[in-house]
This record gives structure tokens, sequence and C-alpha cells, in this order.
């Protein structure tokens, strides 16, 4: 079930002070509508009923998302440590408690940004693995990085295409794909480590594990 309490806001226009509602926990597969309203942003924008203007409210939430066995935490840069302990204490308790196999297969992630959070719902929408795509997207900045500043890639699904989104100083360029041969190919390599950084699988994550495994994929 969904959690959702009332806070203080100032708005940072007018300096008013009002209520809003925020969501310290989500579950999307019992309250669906959430859904939309995360990937939106609407969930986080605060209008004030005194001078109409909108400005952002950003909050600590988990998202879950029990049909696709998915538990995401979103929260600020500073505050990842602690989350990761948290979590860390909640999968010894289950395996305690044994409820081992109501979790096993459940995929705990934190993120510290929005554009993340929404990358990680569309792909295990999609049924990828995240640890693949970060190193599929590394191999493909390495390769445009002669053409353009690439700050980020992000996954995205177009119809049944599995497309890269790049972002370059502030902006989206454009796409590129994320064909099925490179995904496999990184699936492979991989399966055949198993390393992972717990709950933080991201660009750097991804590099870490590449300077240590040198010999990549051919994209």
């Amino acid at each position: 079930m969904s959690q959702s309490k009332t806070i203080k806001v100032t708005c940072p226009f007018c300096k008013k002070e009002h209520e809003f509602t925020v969501h310290p926990s989500l579950n999307v597969t019992l309250d669906p509508e959430l859904k939309q309203k995360v990937l939106d942003r609407s969930l986080f924008s605060f209008t004030c009923p005194d001078c109409q203007k909108e400005s952002p409210v950003f909050y600590p939430f988990l998202y879950h998302d029990m049909e696709k066995s998915v538990m995401i935490q979103f929260c600020a840069r500073e505050q990842v440590e602690g989350y990761k302990k948290a979590l860390q204490d909640s999968c010894e308790q289950a395996k305690d408690l044994a409820k081992v196999d109501m979790f096993k297969d459940y995929r705990y992630r934190i993120v510290t940004d929005l554009n993340d959070l929404n990358e990680k719902i569309y792909l295990f929408d999609a049924g990828l693995d995240d640890h693949v795509v970060e190193l599929a997207k590394l191999s493909v900045r390495f390769q445009l990085k002669s053409q353009h500043n690439i700050e980020k890639l992000y996954y995205q699904k177009d119809r049944k295409d599995d497309l890269l989104l790049v972002q370059s100083e502030g902006k989206f360029i454009g796409t590129v794909p994320l064909t099925k041969e490179l995904y496999e190919a990184y699936k492979t390599y991989y399966e055949e480590r198993k390393d992972t950084e717990p709950f933080c699988i991201d660009e750097n994550w991804a590099a870490s594990l590449i300077m240590q495994e040198p010999e990549v994929p051919k994209a």
C-alpha cells in the first residue's frame, strides 16, 4: 500500500507557506495511477495557491512495483550510503524471517535523479537487465565521444525499438539504437563476471567493472 503525508512547503516565489502531499512509499501495483504521476513529475510539482506559480518539491520515496519485482529508492546524493545500509539490513532481515523466497528475485536500486528513476522504470518494464544496459551505454558513449560532448545516455522504448537517448550540453540531441546484438554481447560479458555493486547500478558501476575486465565486446 502506498503511503502519503502532508508537509509544509514555502513557495520560492511569494514566500508563502502551504501544505503539500508527499508520498514516502509508492506501490504502483496497488495504486497504478501513481506510476504515470511519477513519470510525468506531477507528483513532485507544487502550485502555489497564492501566486499560482509552479515549483518542484523533491523528497525521498520508495517506488515499488510488485508485478516487476522492483523496489527503487529515490533520494539525495548525500543520503545514498544511509539508504544502502537500510536496504541491506532489510534484505538480511527478510532472510532471517525465512522470507527469502518472496524477495529473492527482487531488484533493489537507489537513484538520485528523476531521469535515472524513469529510465529504470522503462527498462524494467521492457524486461531488460540494467547491468547489461549500463555496460552497453558506456560502449556507445565511447563510440560517440569523438563526435559530441556526450553527458549521458538514457534508455527509452520507441514502439518495438530499444533506443538510447543522447544528452549533450544539457540538451537531448538524438537517439542511437540499442541493438539486440550489442545487448546480448554485454549480457554474456556480464554473466561471466556477475560483479555487482549493491543497489547503485549506473555508469560509474559499469566503468569500474570494465576497468577490471578490459576485454569488452565489440559494438
